[in-house]
């Protein structure tokens, strides 16, 4: 249901920035005056009129590089959680109440834990998956020579993974 809700707002809203593209005298007075802009004003699709990146490619970046960075910090929590580091049996007192299966055995852990190793991974690559769907039904392209969606993308990683550190840290630990 959700999916279908999501595909429904992005079909709306592609075709509204389609017809906002192509009403925008900004745009229309931003071109150069040669005979290539006549072409250009006639499709507004082509890469003359259109602006280096616009704001939801760049959010589609960032919201992918979120994705992938938390996706990281998971499989990093994962490695990290063994039964040397976590008890075996429940402890209460230290916050260690959750049972669940991390890479090198099951051991008991912080509610967070519990989350980011159980559902995490799930959760992460489901959204990575439907940003790429938004992005395939968009048509975004990404330009090679542009580094913008590179940087936009990390910054969305580097702000995911803190992110997700510091929630990890601040969850009831010893």
């Amino acid at each position: 249901m959700a999916f279908v809700l999501a595909f429904g707002l992005i079909a709306y809203f592609q075709r509204l920035f389609r017809r906002s593209r192509s009403s925008d005298p900004q745009l229309r007075l931003a071109l150069p005056s040669n005979e290539s802009a006549g072409s250009a004003r006639a499709n507004p699709d082509s890469d003359a009129s259109r602006p280096d990146v616009r704001w939801y490619e760049r959010l589609f970046a960032i919201v992918f590089g979120a994705c992938m960075g938390g996706f990281l910090f998971v499989v990093l929590l994962s490695n990290y959680l063994s039964p040397p580091r976590r008890p075996v049996v429940p402890e209460v007192t230290l916050g260690y109440t959750h049972f669940f299966k991390a890479k090198f055995g099951s051991v008991y852990g912080t509610y967070f834990e519990y989350l980011a190793i159980t559902y995490g991974v799930w959760v992460l690559w489901g959204g990575g998956v439907l940003i790429g769907a938004c992005v395939a039904m968009l048509k975004i392209k990404i330009n090679e020579n542009s580094l913008t969606f590179t940087l936009f993308f990390l910054g969305g990683a580097a702000i995911s993974l803190l992110l997700c550190y510091a929630i990890w840290r601040a969850s009831p630990q010893p």
